[in-house]
């Protein structure tokens, strides 16, 4: 196809579009991408195909009713360069575009320091997924939701008549010692989660084109790339795509709080435990937020028929505050619904910030001075690079509007100003914190000798106690039984040696003597850790534990 006198490029073939509730989609047939794309961007590549340069685009758009300015239209022939969806005959026609592309992407190079989220592809899953999905197809039907009431009802009686127990073994979800079991089971069900994803998407005819592990702050997230669910028919199987891991993953937890109230004191009901808070916390916390580009957003975004309404809203709030700080009228194509971006885009604006604050904090508390570099980092993409994108386009800027320049020096200060004072109003309590380690003179560490969970605690925080007192008594279910099942064992021995004695058997008499000695060994092994079980003061002193009451029931 020819690039015509004007050096406008053109559309390559292989490109198919469909209308999408307010938008359109835009599918690559040659390499199976999927764009969604508003319906100005569509006319502006409807109507490139029948100009000869790009103000009679512009002029043509216009008289559909859609106003594009000329930075608008330059950054749409950007974008398209860019994913490789134009045409031309030489490079000459393309160059500018791709210069433009690439002047976009050094600007963003401060993104390279943002540790605190980053992905890691791992490739095409569409081959495995060709092999189990239909093995699989049942779970994403109606019996699996079925199976999922039934499972709720059970799950939340259970948790109704035990809510006491279950509370209390949630104050030592953070122990040391089980933070490998929960990393275990974060990472098992977010693989469930991103595999229901991709089985929904592939009951409609979809595929997955790629599959990999997205880090918040070093905490593993899979992710799949189901994009290819935008070209359903209808926004319910876009949706049922969309809460297919948050509906897995509650499911699991109803099914881990049965297990939990079957046996609640074994490592088994620990574990089930964990998997009920960790799926709770991650469903609701992350994938059910609308605030986040997870599964919530999405169902959010197909529900009020609004395409890319995350980025969109917080355009509308980047122009707000250029019109606000610099007096700079941007073009703003949200004519309509300007109340909702205004409202969800501040609302993602002020979540980011909670979670920047949160996530920085948070690192710097666990990983000391790698975690004020992440942060730092983090900062960095989100000031530094807003800020070098607005000094490369003041020039553009001021000569659009010469205001610009003095509102700046008038605006930015009073703000600035005006973010001090509530900050310094807000009563923050302010805290001085340093390094220090108390030695004291005669101390001495209580440690358990034999695993087991807390069944009793004797004595509380700063408590004086006496040398031999107990302190804690600790509960084994499994080693009772272990202790009973070699104690039978050794009077079935006994009675065997009996009836040898009784026959003159010398010879099978001598071996179960032999064996009987090995099991009674072993018994006082077990009864050593049977007495373990009771933890108690090796010598006279004060108690100091905080928050010991919390490890009740823990193990």
């Amino acid at each position: 196809m020819a690039t015509p006198s004007g050096g406008l490029p053109r559309l390559r073939a292989g490109l198919r579009f469909s209308p999408d509730r307010s938008g359109y989609l835009l599918e690559d047939t040659l390499r199976g991408i999927y764009y969604r794309i508003g319906t100005g961007e569509y006319l502006f590549m409807l109507y490139l195909d029948r100009a000869d340069d790009l103000e009679a685009v512009l002029a043509r758009v216009a008289a559909e009713g859609v106003r594009l300015s000329r930075e608008q239209g330059q950054a749409i022939l950007a974008w398209l360069a860019a994913q490789q969806l134009l045409q031309v005959d030489g490079p000459e026609g393309i160059a500018p575009l791709l210069d433009r592309r690439r002047q976009e992407k050094d600007q963003s190079r401060w993104h390279r320091l943002n540790l605190i989220s980053f992905r890691i592809p791992l490739g095409n899953p569409d081959p495995l997924l060709d092999r189990i999905a239909p093995g699989l197809r049942w779970l994403t039907g109606p019996a699996s939701m079925i199976l999922w009431f039934v499972a709720a009802i059970f799950g939340l009686q259970t948790l109704t008549a035990n809510w006491h127990l279950f509370r209390d073994q949630a104050s030592g979800f953070f122990a040391p010692s089980t933070m490998v079991v929960i990393w275990l089971i974060w990472l098992g069900l977010k693989l469930v989660h991103e595999l229901f994803h991709a089985l929904v998407c592939y009951r409609y005819g979809g595929r997955v084109q790629e599959a990999g592990i997205l880090f918040i702050l070093f905490i593993p997230l899979t992710y799949v790339d189901a994009t290819s669910a935008w070209r359903f028919p209808s926004r319910w199987q876009r949706i049922h795509v969309d809460l297919a891991g948050i509906f897995i993953e509650t499911g699991l937890a109803w099914l881990a709080l049965m297990v939990w109230g079957h046996n609640p004191g074994s490592l088994i009901g620990l574990i089930a435990h964990r998997t009920v808070l960790v799926a709770g916390i991650s469903s609701l916390l992350f994938n059910a937020n609308p605030l986040m580009r997870f599964d919530g957003y999405y169902v959010l975004s197909d529900l009020l028929g609004i395409p890319n309404l995350y980025q969109r809203s917080l355009a509308h709030v980047n122009a707000l505050l250029a019109r606000l700080l610099f007096g700079i009228r941007l073009p703003d194509l949200q004519r309509q619904r300007r109340l909702l971006f205004t409202l969800y885009g501040l609302a993602v604006f002020c979540w980011r910030i909670l979670v920047l604050v949160s996530l920085g904090y948070l690192a710097s508390t666990l990983m000391g001075g790698l975690g004020i570099f992440i942060t730092l980092g983090a900062v960095l993409v989100w000031i530094v690079a807003p800020l070098q994108r607005l000094l490369a386009a003041w020039p553009a800027l001021r000569q659009r509007d010469p205001r610009a320049a003095r509102l700046a020096l008038v605006r930015c200060p009073l703000v600035i100003v005006a973010v001090v004072m509530v900050v310094s109003l807000a009563g923050f309590h302010r805290t001085v914190q340093a390094p220090a380690v108390i030695q004291f003179d005669h101390q001495a560490r209580v440690r358990v000798r034999t695993g087991g969970f807390v069944e009793k605690i004797l004595v509380r925080d700063g408590q004086r106690v006496e040398a031999g007192q107990r302190l804690v008594i600790l509960d084994q279910p499994e080693l009772d039984g272990e202790i009973g099942t070699v104690r039978l064992e050794i009077a079935r021995l006994d009675i065997q040696a009996r009836l040898a004695r009784d026959r003159e058997r010398v010879n099978q008499v001598q071996v179960l003597d032999r064996q009987r000695r090995v099991l009674q060994s072993r018994l006082r092994r077990l009864r050593d850790r049977k007495r373990n079980l009771v933890l108690s003061a090796p010598v006279a002193g004060m108690i100091m534990a905080e928050r010991l009451d919390q490890r009740l029931h823990t193990f």
